[in-house]
C-alpha cells in the first residue's frame, strides 16, 4: 500500500510541482488525470505482479489464492481514489470515463493476479514470458501500427488498441478492459477445470 500510494502521491508532485529543469509539455491540467491513469497502469502491470507471491497464502490452490489477490487489489484502487478524484476534478474528467479507467486498472489488477493463482497452482514458468508479453502489449503493438501506418504498408491501427497505455491517452479504455478483463475470467475457469496432473512437471535451476 505504502508503494502504491507513494507512486501515485509521488507522480502527482513531480507533475505538478514543476520541478524538473525543462517543462513537460504533456502535463496541464487537462492531462493531470490521463497522466495519473498512466503510472496506475505502469504500476499495475510491471509492480505489482511481484508483490503477488508475498501476498499470496503459500500451497493455497488458485480457487483460494485469486480471492484473497483480488481484495488486495480492490483496497488499492480504494487507496488510490483521492488523488485519482482530485486529479480527474482539475482535468474535468466526467463520471462515465472516470469508471471506465478505473475498470482498466482493475481488470489488468485481476489479470496479474489470475495468471499469478493458477500458474503456481499448474506450475507455470510465467514470470519471464509475463515481463515479454507486457513489453509486446504495450509497447511493441503501438510502435509496430505506428510503422506500419508511416510506410503505408498495412492498415495496423487496431493494434494500438490492445495497449492500455495507448488506450489511456486515447480515451478508449473500454476496449482493453474487456480484453484483460476476459482473459482473467478465462483463465480462472480454465485453471478451475485442469488438473494439476495434466500439467508439465515445473521447471528448476
Amino acid at each position: 500500500y505504502l508503494s502504491w500510494l507513494g507512486t501515485l502521491c509521488g507522480s502527482l508532485l513531480l507533475l505538478l510541482g514543476d520541478v524538473f529543469p525543462v517543462r513537460l509539455p504533456f502535463v496541464r491540467p487537462d492531462t493531470l488525470f490521463v497522466c495519473l491513469l498512466e503510472v496506475e497502469l505502469a504500476f499495475m502491470v510491471f509492480a505489482w505482479p511481484w508483490f503477488l507471491p508475498s501476498l499470496a497464502e503459500p500451497g493455497a490452490p488458485a480457487r483460494q489464492c485469486a480471492p484473497r489477490l483480488f481484495r488486495e487489489a480492490g483496497l488499492l484502487l480504494v487507496a488510490s481514489l483521492p488523488p485519482a478524484i482530485m486529479a480527474a476534478n482539475v482535468s474535468n474528467v466526467g463520471v462515465a470515463e472516470f469508471l471506465g479507467s478505473q475498470a482498466l486498472v482493475a481488470a489488468l489488477a485481476g489479470f496479474a493476479a489470475v495468471l499469478f493463482s493458477v500458474g503456481r497452482e499448474r506450475r507455470w514458468p510465467v514470470g519471464s514470458w509475463y515481463v515479454l508479453l507486457a513489453f509486446g502489449l504495450s509497447a511493441f503493438l503501438p510502435f509496430l501500427s505506428l510503422v506500419s501506418s508511416t510506410i503505408a504498408v498495412a492498415d495496423l491501427t487496431w493494434l494500438s488498441r490492445v495497449s492500455p497505455f495507448w488506450a489511456a491517452g486515447n480515451g478508449e479504455v473500454a476496449w482493453p478492459a474487456a480484453i484483460f478483463g476476459g482473459l482473467a475470467a478465462a483463465l480462472l475457469v480454465a485453471g478451475a477445470f485442469t488438473r494439476p496432473g495434466m500439467d508439465a512437471p515445473a521447471r528448476t535451476g
